[in-house]
C-alpha cells in the first residue's frame, strides 16, 4: 500500500479487505458481541437453592469445553480492568454504561447482579461465580451434562439422591437439607430421583 506510484497503490476497498484487516476487525466485533451476551447472561442469572447452585457450580467448571472456557476466561479479564480476580461494582458499571445505559440505571442492574450472583456475599464476583452465570441455556439442560452432575450427588448409584448424600456434598443440618429434598420432590417419596432432578432444574428457565 505504501507505494510512491499513486498507480501502483492498491485501493481503499482492496486495503479494508486485506485479509489482515479482515481478521482483527472480525476479532474485535466477536469479542464484542461476546462480551455484551455476557452482561446479558449475568443480569438474568438465577438460582433458588444450594442444590441447583451446586449443580451449575459443577456443570460450569468441569463440563464445558476448553474452548468456552477460553473464551469466558477472556471476557472475564476484559471486565476485570485492574487484572485483581475479582469484578468490582465499578467495573460492571462501566460494562453497563457502555451498553447505553444510564448511571441509574446501571446501578440498579448491578445491583441485581450482587444479589444474585455474588454468592459468597464478598461485594465482588469472582471467576468461579462468573462462570456459572455465563452457562449457557442448552449446557444446564443438557441431560448428559445433568446425569454427570446427578452422579456426583447419588453416591450408592441407585438413581435417587437422598438427605444423606446430599449432605455428604454440601454439608448443612438435617432440617435445612430435608427442605432441599422437599422442594424438588414431586412424588413426595422422601428422594430426588434423575426426572424430578431434571425439572428442579428447568425451573430455573420457566420461572417458576
Amino acid at each position: 500500500m505504501l507505494k510512491y506510484d499513486p498507480d501502483k497503490r492498491i485501493t481503499a476497498f482492496d486495503a479494508l479487505n486485506h485479509p489482515w484487516i479482515t481478521k482483527y476487525t472480525t476479532l474485535k466485533a466477536h469479542d464484542e458481541k461476546l462480551n455484551v451476551l455476557s452482561l446479558k447472561r449475568l443480569q438474568s442469572f438465577k438460582v433458588r437453592n444450594q442444590l441447583q447452585q451446586a449443580v451449575i457450580a459443577y456443570i460450569a467448571n468441569h463440563l464445558q469445553s476448553q474452548e468456552t472456557m477460553n473464551k469466558l476466561k477472556e471476557v472475564f479479564q476484559q471486565f476485570d480492568k485492574n487484572g485483581d480476580g475479582v469484578l468490582e461494582r465499578n467495573e460492571l458499571l462501566e460494562g453497563y454504561m457502555k451498553l447505553g445505559k444510564t448511571k441509574k440505571q446501571a446501578a440498579r442492574i448491578v445491583d441485581k447482579i450482587m444479589n444474585q450472583i455474588d454468592l459468597n456475599n464478598n461485594g465482588t464476583i469472582d471467576y468461579s461465580e462468573f462462570l456459572m452465570a455465563n452457562l449457557r441455556h442448552e449446557d444446564i439442560t443438557s441431560s448428559e451434562k445433568l446425569k454427570e452432575a446427578f452422579k456426583i450427588f447419588d453416591k450408592d448409584g441407585d438413581g435417587h439422591i437422598t438427605v444423606k448424600e446430599i449432605k455428604e456434598v454440601l454439608g448443612g443440618n438435617d432440617e435445612a437439607v430435608a427442605e432441599l429434598v422437599k422442594a424438588a420432590d414431586l412424588d413426595g417419596d422422601g428422594q430426588i430421583s434423575f426426572d424430578e432432578f431434571t425439572q428442579m432444574m428447568m425451573k430455573l428457565y420457566r420461572g417458576d
